[in-house]
């Protein structure tokens, strides 16, 4: 994107005016490249939560069935993945009512690539 809008002028630090659904004005503060064709999610550009009005209002809504966006952690070494899904399951039926075609996941990020078992279908009954 910043290419397509600066040409060959270093982005950095610089701001960019976008217009749409994420209306507004972003500094430039990262540049990603070399994204593979069979990447998790494809994107113009990325944004933090916290840089719109419309991303806030979607939080605030609490709406657990929302699955415009994913959240990657990163586990300290030493961190039990099996007690991590456990916590994560514990969390969701204290703290949701979504029914099973939503539930917290956890994938390993070098085996995460696009496909249907990234979307937000409803599994087989």
């Amino acid at each position: 994107m910043t290419r397509k809008i600066l040409g060959d002028i270093d982005p950095m630090g610089r701001t960019i005016d976008v217009r749409g659904w994420t209306s507004g004005s972003y500094t430039v503060t990262g540049v990603i490249e070399g994204v593979p064709d069979n990447a998790h999610f494809t994107f113009t550009f990325v944004t933090s939560l916290v840089s719109g009005p419309e991303y806030i209002r979607s939080l605030e809504d609490n709406n657990w069935t929302n699955a415009n966006w994913y959240t990657y952690i990163l586990l300290r070494d030493g961190v039990d993945r099996a007690q991590l899904e456990e916590k994560m399951a514990s969390f969701e039926a204290k703290n949701t009512d979504i029914g099973p075609c939503y539930r917290l996941a956890q994938r390993v990020l070098s085996g995460v690539s696009g496909g249907p078992d990234q979307s937000d279908r409803c599994p087989e009954m």
